[in-house]
């Protein structure tokens, strides 16, 4: 964590993704980061994900002095996150995050079925679908 002082690491929720180079930061970048990093898929979604980022932010703009080149990133990637409705990459990212999700609910479902299956002694889970 080169580019954050470890007095201020503490202040922050995940200093992990901010120990990368300052110019790497990014909206799409911290999506991919956020939803990685979530361990209940509930909480998963884009609002709570800027929100986490408009924090970490305004913290960090703190941290930093205006003269840090930091301090530009930090100032230009909370404008864009006024505007990121507007970003198709982002779009993707979330619609991906929201097809992995659903498949993997579908998963967790077969897997109840098939369970109960097991245990009343139906074969595949035909009457439980109808």
């Amino acid at each position: 964590m080169e580019y954050i002082p470890s007095k201020d690491r503490s202040k922050l929720k995940y200093p992990d993704y901010w120990a990368w180079d300052f110019n790497s930061w990014g909206i799409n970048d911290w999506d991919t980061y956020w939803i990685e990093k979530q361990l209940q898929s509930i909480y998963i979604t884009k609002h709570n994900s800027h929100t986490a980022l408009a924090d970490e932010l305004r913290c960090l703009k703190q941290v930093y002095s205006s003269i840090h080149p930091a301090y530009d990133k930090i100032l230009k990637l909370l404008k864009e996150l006024q505007n990121i409705t507007k970003d198709t990459t982002n779009k993707k990212i979330w619609k991906a995050r929201d097809r992995i999700t659903s498949i993997k609910m579908e998963s967790e479902l077969f897997e109840l079925e098939s369970d109960l299956n097991k245990k009343k002694g139906i074969q595949a889970g035909i009457q439980i679908a109808q």
